[in-house]
């Protein structure tokens, strides 16, 4: 994906990978879930920096302390989260509401996380729904570990959402799937007018 690079923060080392591409563009953060390493991405990333846009993966040990710490120069960001990772990217959204400018959910997962408070998900959820941007939802319609079910639950409470479903994809799905998941991305940042891609 490209040159490993540590970061030494309050809670430990970071491992990250982080690609500056064009300034004139948000940042895309790509946020992994749990039980998984940040090498979850590695389809996807790929294909945003090949197009020199401004992209952040990480081993998810500090959750967001790590944005903070390498103090990068973007005022928005598009925010990508799978499984767990979705969780993530709700809360810091709630935290920030104006730094995102488009957050992609994959999906979101609240259950499994030591020390992630579900009470504070479930207000980013309503938070996130008041504040009416745009949110692409993706999800596997064979994925048994957080069922179909949620994705359409998530597309009616987000009413500015699109939702993609894709046939015969399961939890692990961005490995499983990740063509469709990038022409899925790749047609929500042209029709919601977003500058990448």
């Amino acid at each position: 994906m490209g040159p490993d690079q540590f970061i030494e923060l309050s809670f430990g080392t970071v491992h990250y990978i982080y690609h500056s591409g064009s300034s004139a563009l948000p940042l895309n953060i790509f946020v992994h879930g749990y039980s998984t390493p940040m090498e979850m991405w590695q389809y996807i990333f790929p294909e945003f920096v090949k197009d020199d846009q401004p992209c952040l993966v990480y081993d998810l040990y500090g959750r967001a302390e790590l944005l903070y710490a390498l103090n990068l120069p973007y005022e928005k960001y598009n925010l990508f989260g799978v499984s767990m990772g979705g969780g993530i990217v709700q809360r810091f959204t709630e935290l920030h509401p104006y730094k995102e400018q488009h957050p992609g959910y994959l999906r979101a997962l609240f259950s499994t996380l030591r020390n992630f408070d579900f009470e504070s998900s479930l207000t980013s959820i309503e938070f996130i729904a008041k504040l009416n941007i745009p949110v692409l939802i993706i999800w596997g319609d064979k994925d048994l570990l957080i069922p179909v079910n949620n994705a359409y639950h998530y597309h009616r409470l987000y009413k500015n959402s699109s939702l993609t479903i894709i046939p015969g994809a399961t939890h692990m799905l961005l490995l499983e799937h990740s063509a469709q998941i990038i022409d899925a991305v790749q047609a929500f940042f042209k029709d919601s007018n977003v500058i990448n891609m």
